[in-house]
C-alpha cells in the first residue's frame, strides 16, 4: 500500500521535537489517568497502547452516559476524514470529553485508490490522549498486527479541534514503516460521509 511520505530514517519527524521541548510544558506526559514513563515524547510506532480503563458511576458500576456538552467542541462521535495518495482515509467515530478522554471505540477506514464507496481496510484502533498546556495529542493504534497500518499521532489545539494541527500516521510501505504528513479535517457525526476524495487533499 502506498500513501506516500518517507521512510521512519528520512522522514521529517520534528513534530515530536517541537511538542516536547523545554519551552513545551505539558501538564501529563502520559495518557489521562496514568502516571509513569513518558513514551508520549516518542512516536506512536516506539509507543505501546496503555489501557486506562473506563470511567464508571459510583454506586451501580455502569459506564458514565454523556451529553454534548461534555464533549470537546467538534468532538461528539465525529469522523475525520482527509486523503493520501488519492486515497480517502476515515477515522470515526471520534469522541473525547473536556476532560481529554477517550470515550469511543473508532474505526479507520482505508478506501480504494480514487474510490470512495468501498473501504480496502476497516481497522479497528486504541487510543491514548495526552494533555499539555496549549495543545493535545491524539495516539491511535491499530488492533490488527497484520494492518498495512501501524499507528498514528494527531496533535489539536487546545482552543480549536475542527482540525488537526500537525500529525503522523505511519505505515507498512515498499520501503519497510512509512511516516507520512496527517492532518484530517473534523466532519460532525450527521454529516454526509461520502466524500469525493479531491475535495479533502
Amino acid at each position: 500500500m502506498a500513501l506516500g511520505g518517507a521512510p521512519v530514517s528520512e522522514a521529517d519527524l520534528a513534530l515530536y521535537q517541537s511538542l516536547f521541548d523545554t519551552s513545551s510544558t505539558w501538564k501529563r506526559l502520559l495518557p489521562v489517568g496514568q502516571a509513569q514513563a513518558n513514551n508520549s515524547q516518542q512516536a506512536c510506532y516506539q509507543d505501546n497502547f496503555r489501557q486506562s480503563g473506563s470511567v464508571k458511576r459510583l454506586g451501580d458500576d455502569q459506564s458514565v452516559a454523556y451529553s454534548a456538552e461534555d464533549y470537546l467542541p467538534g468532538l461528539n462521535q465525529s469522523l475525520l476524514v482527509t486523503t493520501l495518495e488519492d486515497r480517502l482515509i476515515g477515522l470515526g467515530p471520534v469522541a473525547v470529553t473536556r476532560h481529554f478522554e477517550p470515550v469511543s471505540a473508532p474505526q479507520l477506514y482505508v478506501y480504494q485508490p480514487g474510490d470512495n464507496q468501498h473501504s480496502q481496510y476497516r481497522l479497528p484502533v486504541s487510543v491514548n490522549v495526552y494533555e499539555g498546556d496549549e495543545a493535545w495529542l491524539y495516539r491511535a493504534f491499530v488492533d490488527d498486527d497484520q494492518a498495512p497500518v501501524d499507528c498514528f499521532d494527531l496533535v489539536f489545539n487546545k482552543q480549536d479541534a475542527t482540525h488537526a494541527n500537525d500529525g503522523r500516521l505511519f505505515y507498512a510501505g515498499n520501503q519497510g514503516l512509512m511516516a507520512v504528513n496527517y492532518t484530517p479535517l473534523v466532519l460532525h457525526a450527521n454529516n454526509d460521509t461520502t466524500y469525493h476524495a479531491r475535495e479533502h487533499r
